[in-house]
């Protein structure tokens, strides 16, 4: 018999434990069944990238969902920075999830190897999602209840694409299943605003300050999904890719020129390394 492959350590309620492929399947979003919301966090060179933004926004979901934490921002903090150790891992996803069941209230981290340069990856395709993101209750939230997202997104890596990009009952852009959206079109930065129902994302908060900065004007809006195949640029953003721009939605392939994505993408990793070396 070959010789056995560790799972992954990860923190389970209070318990350190290896994880097999099921358990690890069972407990991502869009599987887990319960209530609460989860933070996923991109660890370079085995620093959390952006963490006070995570630990605010997870904040405000507990307080949204009236669940509690026995661990503060520091706390929680050596919580993932032990997990790291003893997966021995330098760049990867980290997953912070809390949510409760009909049985008890559950605090579970996971950390998941990933690519050193996430940016240097292709330019992404996109398939448009039939299923339809409408603005709720939690819609500002990483919210466990994530199976239309899981779904998206599943649907869409089967269909050979990298990623879904739901839109809402009126048919106006919202976000991707993992992702926020942008494009560039008339000199202009544009994303979809969060009164259409998207997250409003670490990174989408980070591109925003960073266009601002360098004079690209950026504009918050409701947008149907023919302004996004006429732009000029169309990028994607979450923690684990950063910036990354989108060559094809389903079958139209979009514009090539790439000026601004580029830009903004090499501004971003300088801040992400800026805040990492403090």
């Amino acid at each position: 018999m070959g010789k056995r492959t560790a799972g992954p350590v990860i923190y389970f309620n209070g318990v350190w434990l290896e994880a097999n492929d099921t358990l690890l399947e069972a407990l991502k979003p869009g599987r887990l069944r319960g209530e609460g919301v989860f933070e996923t966090v991109a660890v370079t060179g085995g620093d959390l990238c952006f963490w006070p933004e995570h630990h605010a926004r997870f904040t405000r979901g507990l307080k949204a969902y009236g669940l509690r934490c026995r661990f503060g921002r520091r706390a929680l903090q050596e919580l993932a920075a032990e997990l790291i150790a003893r997966n021995r891992l330098t760049s990867a996803r980290l997953r912070i999830a809390r949510y409760r069941d009909m049985k008890e209230d559950y605090l579970v981290l996971v950390g998941t190897p990933t690519q050193t340069d996430p940016a240097t990856g292709p330019a992404l395709s996109v398939h448009v999602s039939r299923h339809r993101r409408s603005k709720g209750r939690y819609s500002h939230l990483k919210s466990v209840t994530y199976q239309p997202f899981y779904h998206a997104h599943q649907e869409a890596l089967a269909l050979g694409h990298h990623e879904a990009l739901l839109l809402d009952p009126g048919g106006r852009i919202v976000e991707g299943s993992t992702t926020n959206v942008f494009f560039v079109a008339g000199g202009e930065l544009h994303t979809p605003a969060t009164a259409v129902g998207c997250l409003n994302g670490i990174v989408r908060q980070q591109v925003i300050k960073l266009s601002s900065l360098t004079g690209l004007r950026v504009r918050r809006g409701a947008y149907p999904l023919s302004r996004l195949l006429k732009a000029d640029e169309v990028f994607l953003t979450n923690s684990l890719i950063g910036i990354r721009a989108v060559a094809r939605v389903d079958g139209h392939r979009l514009k090539s020129q790439q000026v601004w994505t580029p830009r903004l993408s090499d501004a971003y990793r300088r801040l992400l390394n800026g805040r990492n070396s403090r």
